[in-house]
């Protein structure tokens, strides 16, 4: 389990490093070497959450904190997101 442990970790590090382009399960799983199914697997198991779901989760929460934090406006955020 520790091996998955570690593949997930370095999946969230290269999702961070990437979060403005755009991620796919097919791709990720290619990127670390394993098939979608037995990925999605994976990091579900460890994160307890879908790669969609977690990607989305992160964009939100930048998006949130450049709605509070910077001050930008809705539009030009909603923009950015996508």
């Amino acid at each position: 389990m520790n091996y998955y442990v570690g593949l997930i970790s370095d999946v969230v590090n290269y999702v961070e490093d990437n979060i403005q382009s755009p991620l796919a399960l097919d791709d990720l799983a290619h990127e670390f070497n394993v098939s979608a199914f037995h990925f999605n697997r994976i990091f579900r198991t460890v994160t307890g959450l879908s790669l969609k779901q977690y990607i989305l989760g992160r964009k939100l929460t930048q998006a949130m904190q450049k709605l509070l934090g910077e001050g930008q406006a809705v539009i030009d955020v909603a923009a950015g997101l996508f």
